[in-house]
C-alpha cells in the first residue's frame, strides 16, 4: 500500500514538473527574437536617446544579448513565468584579466504584452514591481519588425 502511494506521488510530481517545463519553454519561445530598446533607465537616470537608437536586445533559447553600438553584453538567463509578476534572472560571467572569474546576477521581473516587453532588474534583490526606482534598471523593449 505504501509503495502504491509513493508511486502515485512520484507520478504526480513528474507530471507537474513536465507541465512547468512546458510553460517555461512556451514563454521562452514568446521572448525569442530581436528587440529594440525604447526606454533604459538606471537608478533614475535615462539613457541618452542617441544611444538608444543603437540599442538592441537579442533573446535566444539560452542567451540574452544586449548591444549598444560596438558594445556587446552576452548573458544567460532563467525565467519563472509563474511568478507574480513573472521573474527573470540575467547571469553574466566576468573574467578578470589578472586571473579569476566571477558570476554577476541581476534578479528581475518582467511583463510581456505581445510585441512589448517591460523589465526591471537589480543586483541587490529582485524588484517587486516593473517600474523604475533606486537601484533598478528599467527597460521597455519593442519587438523589431
Amino acid at each position: 500500500m505504501l509503495r502504491l502511494l509513493l508511486s502515485s506521488v512520484a507520478v504526480v510530481l513528474l507530471a507537474s514538473q513536465a507541465r512547468a517545463q512546458n510553460v517555461v519553454e512556451t514563454e521562452v519561445r514568446k521572448l525569442t527574437g530581436v528587440w529594440l530598446v525604447t526606454v533604459d533607465e538606471t537608478d533614475g537616470h535615462d539613457t541618452d536617446p542617441e544611444i538608444l537608437k543603437q540599442a538592441r536586445v537579442t533573446i535566444t533559447r539560452d542567451q540574452f544579448v544586449v548591444e549598444f553600438g560596438d558594445i556587446r553584453y552576452a548573458m544567460t538567463y532563467q525565467i519563472n513565468p509563474g511568478g507574480r509578476p513573472p521573474q527573470i534572472d540575467l547571469i553574466t560571467s566576468v573574467v578578470d584579466p589578472r586571473g579569476g572569474q566571477s558570476m554577476l546576477q541581476r534578479a528581475g521581473v518582467y511583463r510581456l504584452d505581445g510585441d512589448r516587453l517591460r523589465m526591471a532588474t537589480s543586483s541587490s534583490g529582485r524588484p517587486k514591481r516593473i517600474r523604475p526606482g533606486k537601484g533598478v534598471q528599467y527597460w521597455e523593449l519593442k519587438r523589431a519588425k
